[in-house]
């Protein structure tokens, strides 16, 4: 399976205050793979009602990737119910590797890299059964294709009028010796009397000074600002960008990178997205798998915080929040932040954790958390909140390539794709207090 297909990506804010001194993680669902969904490598989307979905990227009827649900139980049952509500088969699209969206109605949007029409992945959308009725409707809003960008690994975000926007790793327009680098996208629903949704290119990437291939989602502000990151370009090594919306009367959105990694100790190849807190600071990670340290060692990651340009000023200011080392800590974040009320950061990291086997990580990878300095200090502290250490056959399953989902109430939701009890791949778990 590709590397970047590995990753989902969404930015969240979490309604809950930062204490979590002890956290107990719980599988609720092992995943089996065969006919049956197996490689969760995206997040999970919570609803109202506390019910999680996710996809699959393989698993199903066709070996294609699935759309499931995962309920919780009612007293006095204590296992949660797994469905399966999808199965690709390739001739609309197939292999999830994102998110999904949720809409007020509780249908559900997301992106698939492969197949389709043009097998180049496409956006699709789920309708829940009518009462009294069984079985999820898909239907596919849109096609990728090399012109309009194709490769999604990215999940789509709604806004409040139903529009989708979005990111493709390749495709959009060409550019001299550099071929085709992404581009961001918006559909927009159909117009009454119409069916067809469209597709604009926000922004189409040349792989130059303002980035390339992004895989990550975006984030949206209460502006309607887009931000996102792309994995090249750059001097190299990955930028941050800033998507503003036209002004009135005109069509075109103004484009801003506001970042440009350098590699090395600056950190290297983003591929998860940011999240921004309500003073404009944006936050987000580097994998460092095309950068390494000072003396030939690899790198294993990091952390940053981008603060805003102060009045009269262009540039950006860039603080490392924190440097994964690949032992105990961790290594490789590979998915979305989620910030909770006073500011403390949340993810996982896919390698690294727990220290065992005479001294070594074992790499199975870790949760952890970012608590920012207290008024007049430096340095935000990270806390191992749990480490995926027990083995590949113990049954909390490793190597967590997507962010975590809050519950409003301190829970906390993931996914992992590596094995679990079944000896298949993947898992679902909760962090509870």
């Amino acid at each position: 399976m590709d590397r970047v297909a590995a990753i989902a990506v969404t930015a969240l804010y979490l309604g809950i205050g930062s204490g979590h001194a002890a956290v107990k993680e719980t599988v609720l669902y092992n995943f089996t793979g065969s006919t049956s969904a197996g490689y969760p490598v995206s997040g999970l989307t919570l609803s109202p009602t506390g019910v999680l979905y996710g996809t699959s990227y393989g698993g199903g009827s066709a070996g294609l990737g699935t759309v499931f649900s995962l309920t919780p139980p009612k007293a006095p049952a204590t296992a949660w119910k797994f469905a399966e509500l999808h199965s690709f088969v390739g001739t609309t699209g197939g292999n999830p590797a994102a998110k999904l969206a949720l809409d007020s109605k509780g249908n559900l949007y997301g992106t698939l890299s492969s197949g389709g029409s043009e097998n180049d992945g496409a956006v699709f959308k789920l309708t829940p059964p009518a009462s009294g009725h069984t079985g999820w409707t898909e239907s596919i809003l849109y096609n990728f294709n090399s012109l309009h960008g194709y490769e999604s690994v990215a999940p789509v975000i709604l806004d409040s009028s139903g529009a989708l926007y979005g990111t493709t790793e390749q495709g959009g327009t060409r550019q001299p010796f550099v071929g085709y680098s992404g581009v961001v996208f918006k559909l927009t629903p159909p117009a009454p009397g119409h069916t067809g949704w469209q597709e604009t290119n926000l922004y189409n990437f040349a792989g130059d000074a303002n980035g390339g291939s992004p895989v990550a989602g975006l984030f949206r502000d209460a502006a309607g600002a887009l931000y996102g990151t792309t994995q090249l370009g750059g001097v190299g090594f990955g930028t941050v960008f800033k998507l503003t919306p036209p002004a009135i009367g005109h069509t075109e959105w103004g484009f801003q990178t506001i970042y440009h990694f350098k590699g090395g100790t600056d950190g290297a190849e983003p591929v998860a997205g940011v999240v921004v807190d309500a003073k404009g600071a944006v936050y987000g990670s580097t994998s460092d798998q095309s950068g390494s340290l000072v003396g030939g060692n690899p790198g294993h990651g990091t952390i940053f915080k981008l603060t805003p340009p102060a009045a009269g000023k262009t540039s950006w200011t860039k603080t490392l929040v924190h440097r994964f080392s690949g032992g105990a800590d961790g290594g490789l974040p590979v998915s979305d932040l989620v910030m909770d009320s006073k500011g403390a950061l949340y993810g996982t990291a896919e390698t690294g954790g727990f220290i065992g086997n005479g001294g070594n990580s074992d790499g199975n990878g870790v949760v952890f958390k970012l608590t920012p300095p207290a008024s007049g200090k430096t340095g935000w502290t990270e806390t191992v909140l749990y480490s995926f250490a027990k083995g590949s056959d113990a049954g909390d399953g490793k190597n967590p390539t997507a962010g975590l989902t809050p519950n409003g109430q301190g829970e906390f939701f993931g996914t992992t794709n590596g094995a679990n009890a079944n000896g298949q791949i993947g898992a679902i778990f909760a962090l509870v207090p």
